[in-house]
């Protein structure tokens, strides 16, 4: 069962390339990785979460 697409905001720092998301309303303001501030905003991608059922081996 498919739920709703989520929006979140795709941030990459420029001084270790780490790409990470946020929620639409938040910004980043450091990096998590490194810790640097120089972030640039990428884009808005959308995400849509999909419920299955995960099979046990």
């Amino acid at each position: 069962m498919a739920q709703d697409p989520i929006a979140l905001n795709e941030f990459k720092c420029v001084d270790c390339d780490q790409l990470f998301l946020l929620p639409q309303k938040a910004s980043a303001k450091f990096c998590p990785r490194c810790g640097s501030d120089g972030i640039q905003f990428g884009a808005i991608t959308h995400v849509q979460v999909v419920d299955t059922k995960i099979r046990e081996k």
